[in-house]
């Protein structure tokens, strides 16, 4: 499926209104397990939630001028993520937890791929203006 600017900003602001309201339920609705590494993780993916609150926001801008930025703020979710479900394997290998990370892998790759194509024709377009 080929995305557009419009349905890729939604997407973006789905991830991050979603990553946002999750981690505020982690926090205020612990279940017994909230240490020092888990609060600094959800602190991490609520910071990334956010960005991606942001990207989405001001996508088609960012697309034109600056789309390192959106593309390194991708690469570096997956870092966490990949850090995250890692920690994660010291408490035990838990298969929700193997399926969160595979499809959070998963979005991340079809959102970089996304801006990627995008910014070329972006700037495609900008260059034949």
């Amino acid at each position: 499926m080929k995305e557009s600017v419009g349905s890729l900003k939604a997407f973006f602001i789905f991830i991050g209104t979603l990553g946002v309201f999750g981690n505020y339920i982690a926090i205020t609705q612990p279940q017994g397990n909230l240490n020092a590494i888990n609060l600094i993780s959800i602190i991490l993916v609520t910071g990334f939630s956010i960005a991606y609150l942001y990207i989405g926001f001001s996508l088609r801008k960012l697309l034109v001028e600056s789309p390192q930025i959106v593309t390194t703020l991708i690469l570096a979710n997956i870092t966490v993520a990949v850090l995250n479900f890692l920690l994660s394997l010291f408490q035990g290998f838990q298969s929700s937890v193997f399926l969160g990370f595979v499809f959070g892998l998963l979005i991340n790759w079809y959102l970089y791929s996304s801006v990627m194509r995008l910014s070329r024709e972006e700037k495609s377009k900008r260059e034949n203006s």
